[in-house]
């Protein structure tokens, strides 16, 4: 893993990154996203889940566009929260749409998230860093919490789901526990993890990217970087 110091002088901010060695090539009727949320206006909705809706004042849950000295500067998404059930879960959710229908698609995704949590450190019920994981995926239908857990299946934790794979935790090299800094990390869902999602009857699939939290305590993000492909499935007959 190469990772990258950067200094802004109006706010000290540790950058980590990943480098990407190559840039991978699409075929026809590969479908992109690109958000780097420096508009005041995204299609990309927060949401929350696996905690008591007649608790949600409790949990202090935050999600807004907001500036963020990371990222220039411009706007970043907020996400935010105190995990009082050991299990929290903060995502972006966005429809993609012009899709084939019913058409199977392999998902790549790469998120920028900014976090303040440092390497080994201790918390409540787990590491603030090591213990929040980042999972992203897609579904048929638009992912939303019923009742208590997401309506879809993103797995335990530290486990991947059918809707959803693990790509990392948000611990960040350089940063002491408690900081006041933050660093950003890149996560990636790519072609190596054989991801895939089957459009509805109207040619879309939700996406989503977000944290799944075993650490009893706050947690605040930023996204400045969310860029998705889906990339047709190409089936050969005999």
């Amino acid at each position: 893993m190469k990772r990258m110091i950067l200094t802004l002088l109006s706010f000290l901010i540790v950058a980590c990154d990943n480098n990407v060695d190559s840039i991978p090539t699409y075929p026809e009727g590969t479908v992109f996203i690109e958000t780097d949320f420096s508009d005041t206006t995204t299609e990309w909705v927060a949401g929350f889940s696996d905690y008591p809706i007649a608790d949600e004042e409790m949990f202090g849950l935050t999600a807004e566009l907001t500036s963020f000295a990371g990222a220039g500067q411009q706007s970043a998404f907020l996400l935010s929260g105190n995990n009082l059930s050991s299990d929290l879960f903060m995502y972006l959710k966005r429809e993609v749409t012009n899709l084939e229908p019913n058409s199977v698609y392999q998902v790549r995704l790469r998120a920028r998230v900014w976090s303040n949590a440092g390497e080994n450190c201790v918390g409540a019920g787990g590491a603030p860093g090591e213990s929040v994981l980042i999972k992203a995926g897609a579904a048929k239908l638009e992912p939303m919490q019923a009742d208590y857990y997401m309506n879809i299946d993103i797995g335990e934790q530290s486990e991947d789901g059918a809707n959803a794979i693990v790509l990392g935790d948000i611990s960040v090299r350089n940063l002491g526990c408690n900081s006041e800094l933050y660093g950003r990390n890149t996560f990636e869902l790519n072609s190596y993890d054989n991801f895939n999602i089957t459009s509805n009857d109207d040619g879309a699939a939700w996406v989503f990217v977000g944290s799944d939290s075993g650490f009893m305590g706050v947690t605040t993000l930023y996204f400045d970087t969310v860029e998705v492909a889906l990339v047709p499935m190409v089936t050969t007959q005999d």
